[in-house]
């Protein structure tokens, strides 16, 4: 997860075991009276914001992306109205996007039929939470972890 940094000529304070809010509050060591810039999607859980304050951190977040909800052609949309083999989901944002354009009874199907891959926990419970069976939720939370559990599949 450094090495983006690291081949920048960067390092890293502190890497946490998983890509997710949760493991990186546990391995933030006394955040108490330390500042935090948080860039992060506008979409973003407040998990991260949340727990430093409650650890007594002073945390300014800053919105550093958008997530927009992309159009597919109705021939997409047909395309995937024939089923698929393997759905993957790469964050919360993706799942319910794709119910949104879908429907929800449409994605059930689907995910009924193929085999279902998220890349952490978190986007594996909002999958669940739209009726989405997940067969697979990748190990390392990155898009090469999600690529390793796929071809892991047997």
């Amino acid at each position: 997860m450094a090495q983006p940094l690291t081949t920048r000529g960067l390092q890293a304070a502190v890497v946490p075991e998983h890509s997710v809010a949760e493991a990186l509050l546990e391995a933030i060591p006394h955040p108490v009276g330390q500042r935090f810039l948080l860039p992060l999607a506008d979409l973003a859980r407040d998990t991260l914001r949340v727990g430093l304050q409650a650890a007594g951190a002073e945390v300014v977040e800053v919105p550093a992306y958008s997530t927009v909800l992309a159009e597919p052609s109705p021939e997409v949309l047909a395309e995937i109205q024939t089923g698929v083999d393997v759905l993957t989901f790469t964050s919360s944002s993706t799942v319910r996007n794709f119910v949104e354009h879908v429907g929800q009874s449409t994605a059930q199907a689907l995910a009924a039929q193929a085999r279902v891959v998220t890349i952490g926990p978190v986007t594996a419970a909002t999958a669940r939470e739209f009726g989405l069976r997940v067969d697979v939720v990748a190990t390392e939370h990155t898009i090469a972890g999600l690529v390793d559990a796929m071809t892991a599949m047997s």
